[in-house]
């Protein structure tokens, strides 16, 4: 389990590098926008394997996967029509925000293993 949980702080981490906290303007380049989209689905179809292979499955880890769906989702549209409005800059700094709290809580729960 440990193994599992490692890897997917890993691939958060890889996510994590792809994002500006400051800002949102690289948004506006569609290619960056596929590209945090094909990040978000790896991290996310990481994390729903991961999960996969442990018999139990908190509330939280099943809440960030669908969270993870849904910015994958948006990153994609935002890289496929080049249109990023406010409410996507804003959903963008709520997910960075949202990364920085899971990958506290992967530490933490790697710490307790």
């Amino acid at each position: 389990m440990k193994q599992t949980i490692e890897s997917i702080k890993k691939q958060f981490e890889a996510l994590n590098a792809k994002i500006d906290p400051a800002s949102a303007e690289m948004l506006q380049d569609k290619d960056y926008a596929m590209q945090l989209a094909d990040c978000v689905a790896k991290t996310y179809v990481m994390l729903n394997n991961g999960m996969c292979e442990e018999l139990e499955v908190c509330h939280t880890c099943a809440q960030q996967r669908d969270y993870l769906r849904d910015a994958m989702e948006r990153f994609e549209a935002v890289g496929q029509t080049g249109i990023k409005d406010k409410e996507t800059e804003a959903f963008y700094f709520e997910f960075v925000d949202r990364l920085n709290g899971i990958r506290e809580n992967i530490d933490e729960v790697l710490t307790q293993l």
